[in-house]
């Protein structure tokens, strides 16, 4: 990201998290994502939170190397919205 664009820290954010104006991440991440597609390559997207979420019910449920072995499969994952939501200390 130019430094122009870099992401600064901003008050109004909780516990002084950064965070970066509207600048088409998830429009690139679709993009890259239909490009790898339009090759062949197999492609999953998640946002953090539902990745967060499916993760977490796996390890209640005593299937997480499942899920991560599903999640391992695509020759490409997209993992989007990173940093907009705090980790709780048992997603980390």
């Amino acid at each position: 990201m130019p430094s122009s664009e870099a992401a600064s820290p901003n008050p109004a954010a909780p516990s002084g998290r950064c965070v970066v104006s509207p600048t088409g991440k998830t429009h690139l991440a679709v993009a890259l994502g239909r490009e790898a597609i339009r090759q062949n390559y197999s492609v999953q997207f998640v946002t953090a939170a539902t990745l967060g979420a499916m993760l977490t019910k796996a390890h209640g449920d005593g299937t997480l190397d499942k899920q991560l072995t599903l999640l391992a499969r695509p020759k490409l994952l997209i993992i989007d919205e990173l940093g907009y939501r705090a980790v709780c200390a048992a997603c980390a």
